[in-house]
């Protein structure tokens, strides 16, 4: 394959190594970076694990002399427990079926037995109970967290960034779906008088109005942060700069939330900042001139990054 004549691999969501016959091969290959799964031969391993190697998800050993058939998934996953009994080696009893997920994987209906011979997720789980035994076998490997909810419940999910109306949380699904799951951040725009899910579900950063407190959290599961704000968030997911004119425009106070690396600029004064800014989520990298960073630290509620003089 061609990837072996490169002096470094790097940035990809697998790399298959099942077609190098010899460790003679590897030896073009000085650095493996950034993978998010390696698929290698057993008789390779030794050869392979001496080559350096930075931020691998995962490794899985193939028996020598298997033919492999790799399903690869770039992003979420939904499936049936049927459908996992039902995938079957490709090569017949000689092969080996492989399911890399990268990203999320959600399972309908209970699993009884998976028919992959292995299963590598780099992402979080979430399946209903009975599937324990089946989900959490040694060929099986998740880089995330494994949730299992009661079967028989009616599942909604949503991928990636999510905004929703407090009256979209209060309405009655229609489908009878009673449990709501986010795979991702989540933002309520407005109060929650009631809502129609038994379960909310969140993989990421959960943010809804302070109001809604009370109503939200006996349903609310989170699997990251979570923020009760008083001003309407306004979320920074890259790289931001921000002057004074930013502040000046804006009508009312906001919730401000780095997940990015943004940086206020010298012309903004503390009086600017103080009245425009009720406070900060910090989940990246935050940068201000001198006079600005103590107010930066005051106003900062949950800090899971750095906070740092420009």
């Amino acid at each position: 394959m061609s990837e072996n004549t490169n002096r470094v691999i790097e940035n990809q969501g697998m790399l298959d190594l099942t077609g190098i016959q010899s460790p003679d091969e590897l030896n073009g290959i000085s650095h493996i970076r950034n993978i998010g799964a390696i698929i290698v031969p057993q008789s390779l391993m030794a050869k392979f694990l001496s080559i350096p190697q930075e931020n691998i998800g995962t490794t899985l050993p193939i028996p020598d002399g298997k033919n492999v058939k790799v399903n690869l998934v770039m992003g979420p996953m939904q499936t049936s427990g049927e459908g996992l009994a039902a995938a079957s080696a490709a090569a017949g009893d000689e092969g080996q079926h492989i399911l890399v997920v990268m990203g999320p994987f959600i399972v309908t209906t209970p699993v009884e037995k998976v028919g992959y011979s292995q299963i590598a997720v780099m992402g979080p789980v979430f399946a209903p109970k009975g599937s324990e035994s089946a989900l959490t076998s040694g060929s099986i490997r998740v880089m995330g967290p494994i949730q299992f909810y009661p079967a028989g419940t009616n599942v909604k999910v949503y991928y990636g960034d999510t905004t929703l109306s407090g009256s979209a949380l209060a309405a009655k699904p229609d489908d009878k779906t009673d449990t709501l799951v986010v795979m991702g951040n989540l933002l309520i725009t407005m109060p929650v008088q009631k809502t129609g899910y038994k379960a909310i579900v969140v993989y990421g950063l959960m943010m809804a109005p302070k109001d809604s407190q009370d109503i939200l959290s006996p349903v609310l599961e989170s699997h990251g942060t979570v923020v009760w704000y008083t001003h309407m968030p306004r979320v920074y997911n890259g790289q931001d700069s921000f002057g004074a004119a930013f502040f000046e425009l804006l009508k009312e106070p906001i919730t401000l939330v780095v997940n990015g690396h943004c940086t206020i600029e010298e012309d903004v004064t503390v009086d600017l900042l103080r009245s425009k800014v009720a406070d900060i989520v910090l989940n990246g990298y935050l940068e201000g001139p001198k006079h600005i960073v103590p107010l930066l630290q005051v106003l900062t509620t949950v800090k899971n990054g750095a906070i740092e003089v420009k």
